[in-house]
């Protein structure tokens, strides 16, 4: 078969379609797949444990997270988590940007107490199908300790503590998304 020199630029064409489809495909699926993975990634408290140290506590959490699919394109940043507790009720300052900041901000009343928050760097890659054990340990000290220690004395003779964790795990990913977090709010323990 000859090939005229009309047929060259056609041909030279097809070619370049030819492999621009092949490298949609791969994106695509790698797209797809991307997706699928955030919407499956899983997180689980496996443990919470109090440690108290004269007027000093110590919490530690266990967590599980793991990406149940094919997708090995995220880099586990870092797990951020605050637990709250439910006790008497208090008032509380309460606006989009933080305590007191931004307009506008209200006083409202309620009976979760917030521990200070935790935040654990990992910088591991998660790879598809992959389970990863974290733990965190925060020290609480001052007053947060000392109304929580006062709250576990009162509730000593009552066998069930409500707890609410509110987590949130940052992802680095290599799509034009940079880093993206998951949030994982109103994990009860137990």
């Amino acid at each position: 078969m000859q090939v005229s020199k009309r047929q060259i630029p056609q041909i030279i064409l097809l070619i370049v379609l030819i492999l621009s489809a092949i490298s949609l495909v791969d994106t695509t699926m790698n797209y797809v797949d991307f997706c699928a993975a955030l919407a499956n990634f899983q997180l689980r408290v496996d443990a919470v444990d109090f440690v108290v140290d004269g007027s000093n506590l110590e919490i530690n959490i266990d967590f599980t997270i793991s990406n149940p699919t094919r997708y090995g394109g995220f880099l586990l940043g870092s797990v951020y988590a605050t637990l709250y507790y439910e006790g008497e009720p208090h008032n509380v300052t309460v606006s989009p940007g933080g305590p007191r900041v931004g307009t506008p901000y209200q006083v409202v009343e309620t009976r979760w107490w917030e521990l200070p928050p935790n935040e654990v760097d990992v910088a591991r890659q998660v790879l598809p199908y992959a389970v990863i054990s974290i733990s965190t340990s925060r020290r609480v000290t001052g007053d947060d300790a000392k109304i929580f220690m006062a709250y576990l004395e009162k509730q000593s003779n009552q066998n069930n503590i409500q707890f609410r964790l509110d987590t949130r795990v940052f992802l680095v990913t290599s799509t034009f998304l940079g880093t993206t977090s998951l949030e994982f709010p109103d994990l009860y323990y137990p």
